[in-house]
């Protein structure tokens, strides 16, 4: 088998594997295409990876336009359910997959390439203190002022108030008598 025929029958099969979906309608030709598209995704994203694993979690996606949770994402793509990477490790927030050889053929014969942005070590550490700092600030200049302003309002406080100034009263009640003694003599 030269290769002349090889190449022949690999084109030939790239053409049946590319169906014409214009004959479907919208509603079914749309996901069909938006799957394809993030079966794209996920194998261009762990082709640019070293060894063919990698971490696909929400700043992944949301780096690269697609503002799904990880869940729903990998509902809609196939890579998994089609064979072409395999699930290291599957947790809420992220699945570490790796890439094996029917997911390598079809990189290579029928995949669309497409430019995949992964975030950096420094972009995750600047998240994270965004984060945490958003939090504390928001804790400071927001719900504390809340909680304090709620506390003050509550009978509660009032009668800690009235309290206060009751033991006030009693405890200076020698110095107030004798400040009395002083005026009326």
């Amino acid at each position: 088998m030269g290769e002349e025929e090889i190449n022949n029958r690999s084109t030939l099969l790239n053409e049946l594997l590319k169906d014409d979906k214009s004959h479907l309608p919208w509603f079914i030709r749309e996901p069909l295409e938006i799957s394809e598209r993030y079966t794209d995704f996920v194998l261009n994203f762990l082709m640019r990876k070293r060894k063919g694993i990698g971490k696909i979690d929400r700043l992944v996606l949301q780096k690269n336009g697609i503002n799904f949770s990880v869940d729903y994402f990998f509902e809609k793509e196939n890579s998994i359910n089609f064979g072409y990477v395999d699930v290291i490790k599957k947790t809420d927030k992220y699945l570490i997959l790796k890439i094996n050889e029917n997911g390598l053929w079809k990189y290579s014969n029928n995949c669309v390439k497409y430019k995949i942005y992964v975030p950096t070590f420094f972009t995750r550490f600047r998240i994270t203190v965004f984060t945490i700092f958003r939090k504390i600030v928001s804790a400071l200049f927001i719900t504390f002022p809340n909680k304090l302003k709620i506390f003050t309002d509550s009978g509660i406080y009032k009668l800690i108030l009235f309290l206060i100034a009751v033991i006030t009263f009693i405890l200076k009640w020698d110095e107030i008598k004798n400040f009395i003694h002083r005026i009326t003599e």
